[in-house]
């Protein structure tokens, strides 16, 4: 471990003032500060970036300040609403009994009915 650090330290730019290791340190140091779940995915442009001397948060929103009190408010309102729509039948009057609901749709047995059929001499086959 100790020679690819030092290998990393010798790993320089065009110019020499920067070191792969230092480089390294900076993009990690900011991964594991601000994106701990998305570091893979962040890592080239957070260490182009930094290479470049860039503002990273300029270009990569580190802080989440929207408000998000009105888009609470129109799902609350929207939550209300369909629980309204979606609530089961009442009572007619206090403490009686919960109408049955009748069923919605019919869904008829095919294999029955062609069993039925294929009795007849009328069918497609299994």
């Amino acid at each position: 471990m100790a020679n690819l650090h030092k290998v990393l330290e010798r790993a320089c730019n065009k110019t020499g003032d920067k070191d792969l290791a230092a480089h390294l340190k900076k993009v990690f140091g900011f991964l594991v500060l601000n994106y701990p779940g998305q570091a893979l995915q962040k890592f080239e442009e957070v260490s182009l970036l930094l290479k470049e001397g860039k503002d990273i948060s300029k270009y990569l929103r580190i802080d989440d300040d929207r408000n998000y009190t009105a888009v609470a408010k129109d799902q609350a309102e929207y939550i209300t609403e369909m629980q309204k729509r979606f609530a089961g039948p009442q009572p007619e009057e206090e403490g009686g009994d919960i109408p049955e609901i009748a069923p919605v749709g019919f869904v008829q047995d095919l294999r029955a009915d062609s069993r039925q059929w294929q009795w007849a001499g009328i069918g497609f086959g299994e």
